[in-house]
């Protein structure tokens, strides 16, 4: 919580290699891509998403349906908290999940968290 907001690399060094090990429990993911969400809140990091997104991709279709991977979804979504279309690049990746449920929701989420406050009312 103390470095909510602050963008600092180095703590993405940090926090990576909790999030890519796939030797670590879900829930333990789940909560370090949370992390990285909030410490890179609204900054539309690449490396930040593509830390979240790659354990994404990598997860099987039966361990997407665990109710942690939500987390990650809300991880990704504060990444582009209030950035409006800067969204659509990650949402194209987002689409090659291989659970189409899982997809939906992490794009809605994303988008959700993308158009929140702007006040664009086609888009929400």
């Amino acid at each position: 919580m103390a470095y909510a907001g602050s963008a600092r690399s180095d703590l993405l060094d940090l926090i990576s290699p909790i999030i890519v090990d796939s030797e670590n429990s879900i829930e333990l993911q789940a909560i370090a891509s949370l992390s990285i969400g909030m410490i890179f809140c609204g900054s539309c990091d690449q490396d930040a998403a593509e830390s979240i997104t790659q354990i994404l991709l990598e997860k099987e279709e039966k361990d997407l349906e665990h109710s942690f991977t939500r987390i990650f979804a809300l991880g990704l979504g504060l990444l582009f908290l209030g950035q409006q279309s800067n969204v659509e690049a990650s949402l194209e990746v987002i689409k090659c999940l291989p659970h189409q449920s899982m997809a939906d929701f992490v794009s809605l989420v994303m988008e959700t968290c993308a158009y929140a406050g702007s006040g664009n009312v086609l888009n929400i």
